[in-house]
């Protein structure tokens, strides 16, 4: 992201997105703002925006990148709150969330802060462990300025255990690696842990040694440091004078001189070197004036701890506010999912009475026409049984009405000619005819 600040301007000015936005895409949203106000810099100990977004990719894991972020960026945000088991364990939720193999530059990124994390709760060995990890992912991509941060973060390690020649070792090895790669950043911070060993050690001379050559790669707002360092170096030795004038040149140098450590640290040299010089009272004055920055700084420390406590207070606050009102929009969700499915449910058993009713309807009208269908049936057998039973009879009367025609004609010829002539042979046909007639009449 290369503009946070203008990033979260544009989602700040999102128009109610708890309401407008699906559960998922209001995720999504508070995570890019939480990551964007993170990298503009801001306070962020009465954020709540971090929780949602980790309330809902706690369960949702399929996106491993933006669970892993939710993840990394609440523990983040816990550390800030001064909360180290909680971003603890938040930050090893993140590590969880990354696939095994590849991503090596998210492994790195959270190893390393593992063992920053280690090494404020004075756990060194864990953070030796963690920044051997992060060395070797740092290795596997050739990135020899993080390998060099890595290199620096075990001798931060070994000097909490007081392992001074193991430090000496990273922090020199850390230091050919940059000279070599012709890596300029984070080189300082080497050099100041081995003046602070060697002033440990009171080795003065390898400490003056380390800042000749540390002095020339610190950064030019860091310098006015530097030579409060030197003037602590030279009030050790004995060299008064140029302790003091090292010390003036700091005071001119420094930008902001009203910062109470630097002030501070200003004070206690002054008071060192007037006191080797033999000034006891020069000296008192700049002790006096140590104190009461010293005082000043306990106080400002107090205070910030104050305004911490009254936002983790408001926090916790606005937390159980938001968790209510998840639990009421849950709860509203439920019932409007209740209330779809319950209508749905009413829908469908409509439809199943409305097809049933139909289905027995076409049932009646089925049942009705075959009845009817049966009934012409009926009819038309009778009617057909009727019109044999005519045919039948329209024959025998016909066969009876020939057969009398027959026996007249006979009969006339008998009388005409004297003799009887024998009847006219009834046909076969006819005869099985009259013989059906009569069975049927019977």
């Amino acid at each position: 992201m290369e503009h946070p600040d203008s990033a979260a301007r544009l989602l700040e000015g999102v128009p109610a997105p708890e309401k407008r936005l699906s559960r998922r895409n209001y995720a999504h949203y508070a995570l890019v703002l939480t990551q964007a106000r993170w990298l503009a810099g801001e306070n962020m100990i009465d954020d709540t925006l971090s929780d949602v977004a980790l309330d809902y990719y706690r369960t949702h894991t399929d996106d491993f990148a933006a669970a892993h972020k939710a993840y990394y960026y609440a523990a983040k945000i816990a550390h800030q709150r001064r909360q180290p088991e909680v971003a603890m364990t938040l930050l090893l939720k993140s590590r969880d969330m990354l696939p095994p193999k590849g991503e090596w530059r998210r492994h790195y990124v959270v190893e390393t802060w593992l063992g920053v994390f280690c090494g404020q709760q004075h756990l060194f060995e864990e953070k030796i462990r963690h920044a051997q990890q992060a060395y070797a992912y740092a290795d596997s991509m050739e990135r020899y300025d993080w390998m060099c941060i890595s290199l620096g973060d075990m001798a931060h390690a070994y000097m909490g255990l007081d392992n001074y020649d193991s430090m000496e070792y990273y922090a020199i090895k850390a230091l050919r690696l940059a000279e070599e790669k012709g890596i300029t950043e984070n080189t300082s911070p080497k050099w100041a842990m081995l003046i602070e060993s060697a002033l440990k050690r009171k080795e003065y001379r390898k400490a003056e040694e380390y800042w000749e050559k540390g002095f020339g790669h610190a950064p030019a707002w860091t310098r006015y440091s530097w030579l409060s360092t030197k003037a602590d170096i030279c009030n050790r030795t004995g060299r008064y004078d140029t302790a003091l004038e090292l010390t003036d040149s700091s005071r001119r140098m420094c930008a902001d001189t009203t910062h109470l450590t630097s002030r501070a640290l200003w004070a206690l040299n002054t008071s060192n070197a007037w006191e080797g010089k033999g000034d006891a009272a020069r000296s008192l004055e700049a002790l006096k004036q140590y104190i009461r920055l010293k005082d000043s700084i306990d106080e400002k420390v107090h205070s910030a701890e104050v305004l911490n406590i009254r936002k983790l207070w408001r926090y916790e606050q606005l937390k159980t506010q938001n968790a209510a009102l998840q639990s009421q929009k849950q709860h509203r969700e439920r019932i409007v999912y209740e209330t779809i499915l319950i209508c749905a449910a009413l829908m469908l058993l409509g439809a199943w009475l409305g097809l049933r009713m139909w289905h027995r309807a076409k049932l009646r009208e089925f049942a009705q026409q075959k009845r009817i269908l049966r009934h012409e049936n009926e009819l038309d057998a009778r009617r057909n049984t009727c019109a044999r039973l005519f045919s039948a009879s329209s024959t025998a009367v016909s066969s009876r009405r020939s057969g009398r025609a027959g026996r007249a004609g006979n009969a006339a010829c008998r009388t005409k000619t004297g003799r009887r002539s024998s009847p006219m042979p009834t046909p076969y046909s006819t005869i099985s005819r009259s013989v059906s007639a009569g069975n049927s009449r019977r």
